[in-house]
């Protein structure tokens, strides 16, 4: 299988130092170099564990192409800008949307709770975890 980008939503893993060296080597005993951009949002009692994040890598040809890349940051998206053919570019985007709407209950260990804590300490009277990840890849694109 040959891939050249790959996406992934809902990683549940809290992305720490650790986590993203263990992603690379991984990712290098099967791929022929790769590029990363990672993201995780608040805090879990759970070791390893935190719900919610995405991961988009890319490999090979793709990562000479990688000109920035990043993420947000309560854990919703991250994003790499690509250099096309002809002074074109690409952005790739990837997003993980919680599917609990607003006003919602949910358990400390969800996503959506991760999210809406985050978004209170920034000063967000009333967070809306579902429509603030559009918001923001609007306002980031």
């Amino acid at each position: 299988m040959e891939i050249d980008a790959l996406a992934m939503m809902e990683t549940n893993i809290n992305w720490t130092h650790d986590a993203k060296a263990s992603l690379m080597v991984m990712a290098n005993l099967r791929f022929n170099g790769i590029s990363r951009c990672v993201t995780s949002g608040g805090t879990s009692n759970k070791e390893g564990y935190l719900p919610g994040g995405t991961a988009l890598v890319t490999q090979g040809k793709l990562c000479g192409r990688v000109m920035q890349r990043g993420s947000d940051p309560v854990g919703s998206f991250t994003w790499m800008a690509l250099r096309g053919r002809k002074e074109t570019g690409v952005l790739l985007i990837n997003i993980y949307r919680v599917c609990q709407k607003a006003g919602t209950r949910a358990g400390p260990d969800t996503a959506y709770s991760q999210i809406w804590t985050k978004l209170r300490k920034q000063g967000d009277r009333n967070p809306d975890p579902r429509n603030k990840c559009l918001e923001d890849v609007s306002n980031m694109i």
